[in-house]
């Protein structure tokens, strides 16, 4: 109901006009050909003083395709919708697509991933296999110890908004830039208070099975091109993850704060990496 009946849609192959054909050709697609997708917001934009008015968005999409081979396609997609200032229906909507044409075909001849678009799941089996499943609550809790109450507490008091326009109510996206005084303590604590860390991140796990623990890596490790150990509300792993899924990664994620061993893998990842903090991003 947002569209005209008359909308232009436009794609860098082929532009036509009628909502009614867009929906016809959105069913037909999600209908068996694209098996699974995901989209993330990259960012958004309202132009209220241009000609038309128009609101744009870079979308990171991912869809895998119902081929033989599974290939799964992703890249980043800017749409740009125009409205009729009288009607307020959009009577344009325009989309452009950051991948170059080899990519594309690469992506599009390149066997897809066993567990498709589902990250940080096993495909099950025997043999022992690990289970990245969340057990139970971790630990290591969601956020920070200390900065993670002060977040929640700012936001509840209105000091801070409830969430950031792209939806993420984590600690703040601008810790994780590359001057932001966070950044910059992290690097320092690293630096100088390496072993008080892994001191504290044995603290926080706890008596465990150090053998165990290392063999559910090592599986996790070798078994995936690319792993990402992770907090949910970690704003430097929510940048790791945004550049991933920027160019394309296939990768899996393992969110330590929803683990129950979340926090003796990080004990044993401090061992391995001489970092106790996160992301821990193994290619």
């Amino acid at each position: 109901e947002l569209y005209d009946p008359d909308c232009e849609f436009a794609d860098p192959f082929v532009s036509f006009r009628g909502r009614q054909r867009f929906i016809d050709n959105l069913q037909n697609l999600a209908g068996g050909f694209i098996i699974d997708s995901k989209v993330r917001m990259l960012s958004s934009q309202l132009n209220k003083e241009q000609e038309p008015p128009a609101y744009t968005s870079r979308l990171l999409v991912k869809l895998q395709l119902a081929l033989p081979w599974r290939p799964m396609l992703a890249w980043v997609w800017g749409v740009r919708h125009e409205f009729d200032p009288s009607s307020g229906l959009i009577v344009r909507h325009a989309e452009s697509w950051e991948v170059s044409p080899a990519e594309g075909v690469r992506q599009l001849l390149t066997q897809g991933p066993p567990n498709g678009l589902s990250q940080g799941v096993s495909s099950g089996g025997s043999g022992g296999r690990y289970d990245l499943e969340p057990e139970a609550a971790s630990p290591l809790g969601t956020m920070d110890p200390i900065a993670g109450p002060l977040v929640r507490a700012a936001r509840k008091l209105g000091l801070m908004a409830e969430a950031e326009p792209d939806g993420w109510t984590g600690e703040p996206s601008a810790w994780a830039d590359k001057d932001s005084l966070t950044q910059k303590l992290s690097e320092f604590s690293q630096k100088r208070l390496r072993g008080f860390k892994q001191w504290t991140a044995e603290l926080a796990a706890g008596d465990f099975d150090v053998e165990e623990v290392d063999k559910m890596l090592d599986e996790v490790i070798r078994g995936n091109d690319v792993v990402l150990f992770s907090f949910t509300s970690c704003p430097f792993c929510k940048a790791a993850k945004e550049l991933l899924d920027a160019k394309g990664a296939t990768y899996t994620t393992i969110e330590l704060d929803e683990r129950a061993d979340g926090a003796a893998m990080r004990a044993r990842l401090g061992v391995r990496t001489l970092r106790t903090s996160v992301p821990s991003v193994w290619i």
